[in-house]
């Protein structure tokens, strides 16, 4: 039996990824901050830890890895992504794999300057973006400033003219070109060489707080090619999510990679794609084969359900 560490477990999405887990046979160890977590009832065996910002909480990932015999590391909190990876070589040392990509990657995906930049050198379509810490010489409007570092929709602000933006603390910012659209996420899944294996599209059909809370799988060839590309050029390992706008006009424009498996994977997981279990035989180094079972046109609509904790 394959043990599995999956961390964030109070995440929404997390007793859905912990029973897709178990439903393949493995043994579920959930970690989070909150002892109070609702994807706690779900595992075999739970864990409070302290926050990644701690100086301890390596180290209690790594005796959790150790005392439980962990095969698999699952991370799925953007901030230990990069502490994660950079102590990569501390999990092989004691037989837990990660299921992640190189430092080196990640480095990529959590900056969103540097995001921009990749997708540009790989002719994959990007919304025109400036780095405020270095040039305010910006001609389009209205634009969107971001974070540099950030996940979700936290700290963007839409900038309606340049009188706007000067009274705005851009510093640590990018700005970007507003396209106006419809939003998609898109699931992938590569091997452990950094092969694209297979991809599914989700259109973003309502939102709540940044997290889509309706979905539609789609098809679309285009932003499938310009997926598996930047794919393969960045030799992104394990499950990975892109995110881009398509406009009124047809324009694409990816704004985001994501170096972890999507929140909302559960609408492809129910269109055929099945990504998480699929994660777990690409770090086995076990073949994976693309789906024939996808469907398009899928949607998903989600609601609140409730756990009862048994915490004493």
């Amino acid at each position: 039996m394959i043990t599995v560490l999956r961390t964030a477990a109070g995440s929404p999405v997390a007793p859905f990824i912990i029973k897709e887990l178990k439903n393949i046979g493995c043994r579920v160890i959930a970690a989070d901050i909150d002892r109070y977590s609702c994807g706690f009832p779900f595992a075999d065996k739970s864990y409070s830890v302290s926050t990644v910002r701690s100086d301890s909480y390596l180290n209690e990932i790594l005796d959790i890895c150790l005392k439980e015999k962990v095969d698999i590391f699952f991370p799925d909190l953007d901030e230990e992504l990069l502490l994660m990876a950079r102590n990569h070589s501390k999990f092989e040392k004691i037989g837990t794999k990660l299921l992640l990509s190189e430092l080196g990657q990640i480095e990529i995906c959590v900056d969103k300057w540097k995001t921009y930049n990749f997708l540009r050198e790989c002719e994959v379509p990007v919304p025109y973006s400036w780095d405020l810490d270095v040039s305010q010489d910006i001609d389009k409007f209205p634009l969107l400033l971001k974070p540099k570092y950030g996940r979700g929709s936290k700290g963007i602000v839409k900038i309606i003219d340049p009188t706007e933006l000067k009274n705005f603390n851009i510093s640590g910012y990018i700005a970007q070109e507003f396209l106006e659209g419809t939003e998609y996420t898109i699931d992938v899944l590569s091997d452990f060489k950094g092969n694209y294996l297979y991809s599914s599209i989700r259109e973003r059909m309502a939102t709540d707080s940044g997290i889509s809370v309706k979905g539609r799988t789609i098809e679309n060839s285009e932003i499938t090619g310009y997926v598996k590309t930047a794919c393969n050029v960045l030799k992104l390992k394990g499950p990975t999510c892109f995110q881009c706008i398509v406009t009124f006009t047809g324009k694409i424009g990816f704004i985001e990679i994501n170096p972890r498996i999507a929140g909302t994977v559960a609408l492809s997981v129910m269109a055929g794609a099945p990504i998480v279990s699929d994660s777990i035989k690409t770090a086995m180094n076990e073949k994976v084969e693309k789906p024939i079972n996808y469907h398009f046109n899928v949607v998903m609509a989600r609601y609140w359900e409730e756990v009862k904790l048994d915490v004493l």
